[in-house]
């Protein structure tokens, strides 16, 4: 799936991550990905600065099972061909992230590690 970073995006910033980060996410967790409006498979990252950062954009919902509004933040990317949207949860991207960077620091042997270490 070819991702390129582009358009500029400003308004409700939640949470940041690298653009080389989501790139690495969508990678990963969505390899073979088509549009489902076009069948193209050409995607930009919407973002500011493609490349240090992407921000995430909130989203003000009401859940049908819920007792209030809630309100949900996202990261986003379009087809190029057709200009459909596709967002993903920024708290699941930024888990991913966490995680994979938790395994790079335990693969390198990384002993500043919180809780990683046992002390006998």
């Amino acid at each position: 799936m070819p991702i390129k970073g582009a358009t500029d995006m400003k308004g409700h910033h939640e949470l940041t991550v690298k653009s080389e980060d989501f790139a690495d996410f969508l990678r990963e967790k969505t390899p073979d990905s088509v549009c489902p409006a076009c069948g193209m498979d050409e995607w930009t990252v919407i973002c500011p600065d493609p490349v240090e950062s992407v921000n995430a954009f909130r989203m003000r919902l009401v859940l049908q099972d819920g007792p209030r509004p809630a309100s949900l933040s996202a990261l986003a990317i379009y087809c190029d061909h057709c200009g459909y949207i596709r967002c993903h949860a920024s708290r699941t991207v930024r888990a991913w992230i966490d995680e994979r960077q938790l395994e790079l620091d335990l693969q390198s042997g990384d002993d500043s590690i919180e809780g990683c270490v046992d002390e006998q």
